[in-house]
């Protein structure tokens, strides 16, 4: 943390929107100095500098690896692997995130991958690391439980009316999910022909109906349309398409 600079507050990096941490690469302190009477040009040309060198870092993360969408990753460890002699390779991967400013981004992390299994892993605190940082991680979750028994012959098997949630969609006021975080996702799904737009109209209208009758879900149901006139409207081309990885929880 660091309290001379301007954007820190309660611990937290303002110009972000995530934990102050003066050691990371993305530092604004580094870029923007704490001066009180900076032309407003000057901060303009600051902040073009600094839009640069993250669009350069991202340049240099889409040469790692990506994870693909139907791949497996799970949170948690290694062990069964070691204990069957497997062998687990070691690398650096990057995955999609969605940080506080609404923007998608490439972060890196470390992961094991079992080419035995097919099966990639991280890290509890890797996991954690993500979920403190960004706003939303554009991914697959289920726990343990679920993926030992869905899995079946190197395959997810999963109940489609859960997938949109697997993908951390949801109208929760809790959970905080801007319009564009959520219509994100929805891009995730339908350009990784995860489900059809037909299908996410039919599952978002089936949401609706469900609890049009209840007072209390008045702003989930504007949430729901608002984001099915998103989907209909939704051309592959029209809008930025997004990478995904799925991470299986424990």
């Amino acid at each position: 943390m660091d309290v001379s600079c301007r954007y820190f507050k309660n611990e937290m990096c303002m110009y972000w929107k995530i934990p102050c941490n003066k050691n990371s690469l993305h530092c604004v302190k580094k870029t923007y100095l704490s001066v009180e009477h900076e032309s407003e040009e000057k901060r303009r040309q600051r902040e073009k500098q600094l839009e640069e060198k993250l669009r350069q870092e991202q340049n240099e993360l889409k040469k790692l690896p990506r994870i693909g969408v139907k791949d497996f990753v799970v949170r948690g460890n290694i062990f069964k692997c070691i204990h069957n002699h497997h062998m687990v390779e070691n690398l650096d991967a990057t995955v999609l995130v969605i940080d506080r400013r609404d923007k998608q981004r490439l972060v890196r992390i470390s992961a094991g991958h079992c080419k035995k299994c097919n099966t990639y892993f991280i890290m509890e605190s890797t996991f954690r690391r993500l979920k403190e940082s960004y706003s939303h991680i554009v991914c697959r979750i289920c726990d343990e439980k679920t993926y030992q028994k869905s899995y079946h012959m190197g395959e997810m098997q999963l109940a489609q009316e859960s997938i949109l949630m697997q993908y951390g969609y949801n109208v929760s006021e809790t959970t905080g999910l801007s319009s564009t975080a959520r219509q994100k996702i929805l891009a995730v799904i339908i350009d990784n022909n995860i489900l059809s737009k037909s299908g996410i109209i039919s599952y978002l209208d089936f949401f609706i109906r469900q609890r049009s009758h209840m007072s209390n879900m008045e702003t989930a149901i504007s949430k729901w349309e608002e984001d099915e006139e998103f989907v209909e409207h939704y051309r592959i081309g029209e809008y930025t398409k997004f990478g995904v990885n799925a991470i299986y929880r424990r």
